[in-house]
């Protein structure tokens, strides 16, 4: 089974970390919406400003190349809590390789889910030498890969995509 997870923790990668180009100041916002994705049952809240892009495989929400929530899903193999914590360590690795000044701040596993869920927060910096912070949540769910992953620019995650990322949930 781990030979098949390899191309599609690659295909992860690209879908969620193709999203570092480019970051600048986030700012707040108090209004708040609600994406839903009925094709794979899940709804995120986000600023009303935001803009939603469902144009690819990977479901794109963001400010203007300024902070980003990004949503890839993968179906069709049955995957164990042993492989959400392979896959976790082989994206960690792909992200020390493909990452500038890549550190990896902390790896948890999340137990308020009903679901098997890893949590990574990690720091780096665009080929174009800024900085940013990253949450990326990897959940097993139904059979399917949920990778949720929060960029922002600097050393810090806005409380604003905090609450998005913790509004994340199954319909």
């Amino acid at each position: 089974m781990r030979r098949y997870l390899i191309p599609t923790l690659l295909v992860v990668l690209v879908l969620t970390s193709g999203i570092l180009a480019g970051c600048g100041q986030a700012s707040s916002t108090s209004s708040l919406k609600t994406y839903t994705n009925y094709a794979y049952g899940y709804s995120i809240r986000h600023p009303s400003s935001w803009k939603v892009d469902e144009s690819g495989e990977t479901v794109l929400i963001y400010r203007s190349f300024n902070a980003y929530i990004s949503i890839g899903t993968l179906g069709g193999q049955q995957l164990t809590a042993e492989d959400l914590e392979w896959l976790v360590e082989n994206m960690v690795e792909e992200l020390r390789i493909g990452t500038d000044d890549f550190l990896l701040i902390s790896k948890r596993q999340l137990y308020d889910m009903d679901t098997p869920a890893l949590e990574i927060t990690y720091t780096g910096k665009t080929n174009e030498g800024l900085s940013f912070k990253a949450k990326c949540r990897c959940i097993i769910y139904r059979d399917r890969l949920y990778v949720v992953t929060i960029v922002s620019p600097g050393a810090e995650i806005p409380s604003e995509i905090l609450a998005a990322l913790n509004s994340f949930s199954f319909q």
